[in-house]
């Protein structure tokens, strides 16, 4: 039997197995994500950001109803871990480029501007997300990232296996460039100051 680790065990593994809407729980839902895609717009624009990577973008419903990423202005590609998810984001979005994901590592996509990570970290440990934001560090220009622990009933949830607020721990390294928006756990960390 395959040995399952991280993601794979998390809230995505029920795509195959609930509708395709709510198979990435509610953190995903439309409803719970409004403000998040404002404010992620906002700073894409403001960054002058004009190519993403999706890392861990499970269904799309996060976007859904506030970014179309089929008709703005930034290329997106997508990433995600679960094949039932990924073959049915090429069907449902055949305009956009998605790809599978592997955990322990990153994507190193030629040109991109951004890396994107909306609870993912959540599902890894912490010599994951330690090596994610070093690789991703070194790639990318910037990386955006949420990572909310302590709404949506994750308090305490993990105790010291899994890394509740990753800046806190990690983040001191980096705190001159690491900008905190008013939204909970919308972080973004750039290679140098804006």
């Amino acid at each position: 039997m395959k040995k399952r680790i991280g993601y794979d065990l998390g809230i995505g593994s029920a795509h195959g197995v609930m509708e395709f809407e709510k198979a990435c729980g509610s953190g995903s839902y439309p409803k719970n994500t409004k403000e998040y895609c404002s404010l992620l717009k906002k700073k894409l624009y403001e960054l002058n950001i004009k190519s993403v990577v999706d890392f861990g973008c499970g269904n799309l419903e996060t976007y859904k109803g506030y970014i179309d990423w089929e008709t703005e202005s930034i290329d997106y590609m997508g990433y995600e871990i679960n094949e039932h998810c990924l073959d049915e984001l090429k069907k449902r979005y055949p305009n956009l480029e998605f790809k599978p994901a592997l955990l322990g590592s990153i994507p190193k996509e030629e040109g991109i501007d951004a890396i994107i990570i909306k609870d993912v970290m959540i599902h890894w440990f912490d010599i994951d997300i330690i090596n994610f934001f070093k690789v991703a560090l070194s790639h990318y220009k910037y990386i955006i990232y949420s990572h909310e622990t302590t709404e949506h009933g994750y308090k305490q949830k993990h105790s010291d296996r899994r890394h509740g607020a990753y800046w806190q721990g990690y983040g001191d390294e980096y705190k001159d460039k690491l900008f905190d928006e008013h939204l909970y756990g919308f972080r973004y960390v750039s290679k140098k100051l804006p």
